[in-house]
């Protein structure tokens, strides 16, 4: 078998701002992790080295008092020795002098020296140690004085603890203070990154913008001036724009021919069927009078189909203008009555502000939308009708409510039928004609693409009743 040469999925892509956020979060904390640490070694690195200090230069004082009688060590304890100790008062200071057999010979006799330095070491350095005294942690510092009067040299050892309490004190605020000085740094930090992201990204927010207010029907090239790293993302726009008008020319040539080659046969069909009924016997009349109403019905499925497809586009590329929708309900019904007599139809008015209302339209996609409202109202309703066009005026709506008497749709079939090739539960004797379920999908895509929306009840004392609701045309708008 071949390998799998595909490649694996990329990652699912977050918002980029939130990535960068987040990546650049995560160095800064990092960052302020590892400068918090340092800071916090060098306030406890500090804060010891200052106390040692003091710690070594008390006992370099006392060991200072060490003085040879004979062979016998001595020591004076100088007051001063414990007078820079003995301001801080929250620590407690022990002390030891003795001599190079082991002897004490004053102080506290139980606290022990640290080990001897080696040889590589220099005895007479100061030696610090940590380690325990009573219980209580202590820092240690063992200086160790050659005297060499008398018979044979000697070595004297001091030994001067304290406890940590200051020291410690003394670091956890210099380390406070340096962790409030780095929070402060990534407080200003975080608010630079949030303006240099937002600056970064501004260029592709201004793109968008830019494409957003574009008109549906605009596919000249992107001008807008973008950084380099964008250019390539322009490029790709403007091609996808150029297949894009492409493709829109291939469809609408491709509807308009396709619209010819299928209403010019049914057309031929429909035509000499009525002109050989008026030779036929009446036995082939009544089947002429079949493939008449089979070819109309043709005619019609073969007329929503392609206003189905066309409708998207229209909607999108065709602009809007102000039309008044009394006249053009008023327009489609005279289109629509078989004659003078011809009372099926009805058009009611409320009152002189419905008459003159406007709305923000395409005129060709809401007259096709009521004439398929009105269509299927004469198919389901009564063969004599009558059906009713009421038009409405509200406070924000324009409506237009199209009712008819016939048995009306069930409310659990509504939404349904609002969908392409959908019908109602019930099989009515209309739906042998021919009925696409085409045509209340057409009116729902017509009515959304004006921003209004459609309402399907059955009517008090029987029938549907479809309310389409559209918004006023905004005061002072002429043109959108």
């Amino acid at each position: 078998m071949w390998p799998n040469l595909r490649r694996p999925p990329p990652p699912k892509p977050g918002a980029l701002r939130r990535r960068l956020y987040r990546r650049l979060g995560v160095a800064l904390i990092v960052l302020l992790g590892l400068l918090g640490t340092l800071a916090w070694r060098y306030a406890n690195t500090a804060s010891e080295r200052a106390f040692d200090h003091l710690l070594s230069a008390s006992a370099l004082t006392l060991a200072e008092g060490f003085r040879l009688e004979g062979n016998a060590l001595r020591a004076d304890v100088p007051p001063s020795a414990f007078a820079m100790l003995a301001r801080l008062t929250d620590d407690r200071v022990f002390y030891r002098l003795l001599d190079d057999d082991g002897r004490t010979i004053t102080g506290y006799p139980d606290l022990l020296p640290p080990p001897a330095p080696d040889a590589r070491q220099d005895a007479s350095e100061p030696q610090f140690v940590t380690t325990t005294y009573k219980d209580v942690p202590i820092r240690l510092v063992a200086v160790r004085r050659l005297l060499t009067q008398g018979e044979r040299p000697r070595w004297a050892v001091t030994l001067v603890a304290q406890t940590l309490v200051q020291r410690q004190a003394q670091a956890l605020e210099m380390g406070g203070y340096a962790v409030l000085g780095l929070l402060v740094l990534a407080g200003a930090a975080a608010a630079m990154i949030g303006l240099a992201v937002t600056e970064a990204l501004r260029p592709i927010v201004d793109l968008k913008q830019v494409i957003a207010d574009r008109d549906p029907r605009d596919f000249t090239p992107l001008r807008q001036p973008v950084p380099e790293e964008i250019q390539p993302l322009q490029r790709a726009l403007n091609s996808l724009l150029a297949r894009f008008e492409s493709s829109l020319t291939e469809t609408r040539t491709f509807l308009a021919d396709a619209t010819h080659q299928v209403r010019t046969p049914l057309a031929s069909v429909i035509t000499q069927t009525e002109v050989a009924l008026r030779d036929a016997t009446p036995a082939q009349q009544e089947q002429l009078q079949r493939i008449l109403r089979n070819a109309r019905s043709a005619a019609r499925i073969a007329d929503q189909l392609l206003t189905d497809a066309t409708i998207g586009n229209r909607l999108e590329l065709t602009p809007r203008t102000p039309l008044a929708l009394a006249r053009l309900c008023a327009d489609v019904i005279n289109d629509r009555l078989g004659g003078a007599g011809d009372t099926s139809l009805r058009l009611f008015i409320s009152d002189d502000t419905s008459a003159t209302a406007e709305i923000l339209g395409d005129r060709g996609a809401l007259a096709d939308a009521l004439r398929n409202l009105i269509d299927n109202a004469l198919k389901y309703g009564p063969a004599t009708g009558p059906v009713e066009i009421n038009l409405h005026s509200d406070a924000n709506h324009l409506n237009v409510t199209v009712r008819d008497y016939g048995p009306g749709i069930a409310p659990e079939d509504r939404p349904r039928v609002l969908r392409r090739f959908e019908r109602g539960s019930s099989r009515l004797p209309a739906d042998r004609l021919g009925g696409s379920g085409l045509g209340l999908a057409i009116v729902q895509r017509v009515v959304r693409g004006h921003g209004g929306q459609i309402d399907l009840l059955n009517a008090d004392g029987g029938g549907l009743a479809v309310t389409l609701r559209f918004p006023h045309l905004p005061e002072g708008e002429t043109q959108k």
